[in-house]
């Protein structure tokens, strides 16, 4: 196995897991959310690359149309689209407040 990509928040507990084997610099782990135990693993090596969801742009975005569409009957969009941001260890501190 040369890499693992988890697709939740639970990023950290596959990290520990790699960590406590010593398999750091043996596989490549990938998964999604800025929570503090995955931004520490990342920080550390044992994360690789982090996905950025930004989960309360999403719900905003989310509640904003429906609003849009029951209370102004006004037309939404079928999709809306958003920006993923790649965190690595190398750029998780130049992230804005917001996008974490």
């Amino acid at each position: 196995m040369q890499g693992i990509f988890v697709t939740n928040v639970c990023t950290h507990q596959v990290a520990e897991q790699i960590r406590k084997m010593s398999l750091d610099n043996e596989i490549q782990l990938i998964g999604y959310d800025l929570i503090e135990e995955n931004i520490r693993y990342l920080k550390e090596g044992v994360i690789d690359f982090l996905i950025s969801q930004n989960p309360e742009l999403q719900g905003y975005r989310g509640v904003y149309s429906l609003y849009r569409r029951v209370v102004l009957n006004e037309p939404t969009k079928k999709r809306i689209t958003m920006q993923l941001n790649i965190v690595t260890k190398e750029n998780v501190d130049y992230l804005s407040e917001d996008m974490l």
